[in-house]
């Protein structure tokens, strides 16, 4: 499936809303440092022009004068990183919608 271009800004600017307020990201956010952002997209095909061309509107329009940097990265079907979801319960994990990995990296 591949989304237009509106509707992939509208997801992208839905998800920067809701992580963006986060309060273990305001960190990151005053650094004014360049942001690494990875968009995941589940199955093994490619990113298409469309879908690019509307994160990238997304971006512009929500980290208006952020140096960005995005990679596009496909994922498997299977679970791959046990920070989310059910392996993450029952652990000491804050909840949230961000994950901070260091001082100036979140996982979003």
């Amino acid at each position: 499936m591949t989304l237009s271009v509106e509707s992939a800004k509208t997801l992208v600017t839905k998800a920067l809303d809701s992580v963006l307020i986060d309060p273990r990201i305001q960190p990151i956010m005053r650094t004014r440092r360049p942001l690494s952002i990875t968009i995941h997209k589940l199955g093994p095909i490619a990113f298409h022009d469309e879908e690019v061309h509307g994160i990238g509107e997304a971006m512009e329009t929500k980290l208006r004068g952020q140096a960005v940097k995005i990679a596009f990265l496909p994922i498997v079907a299977g679970e791959t990183i046990a920070a989310f979801g059910p392996p993450s319960q029952g652990r000491a994990m804050p909840g949230g919608r961000g994950l901070k990995l260091s001082a100036d990296t979140a996982l979003l």
